[in-house]
């Protein structure tokens, strides 16, 4: 999950402003849920590599 200073940030661009609130939920959501999916699969690929060294 963003901080309040990153939210602050983007919500701040005027690209964003433009858009009605709920777009701007719905961008933010989706943008924090691949980074959590790429951090979760990045943390799998390093175990499975550490796995195959042993």
């Amino acid at each position: 999950m963003f901080s309040d200073e990153v939210l602050e940030k983007i919500f701040a661009r005027k690209e964003l402003q433009s858009l009605p609130l709920q777009v701007q939920s719905s961008i933010i959501h989706a943008i924090e849920n691949v980074l959590e999916e790429d951090s979760k699969n990045a943390d799998k690929q390093s175990v499975s590599a550490t796995g195959n060294e042993l």
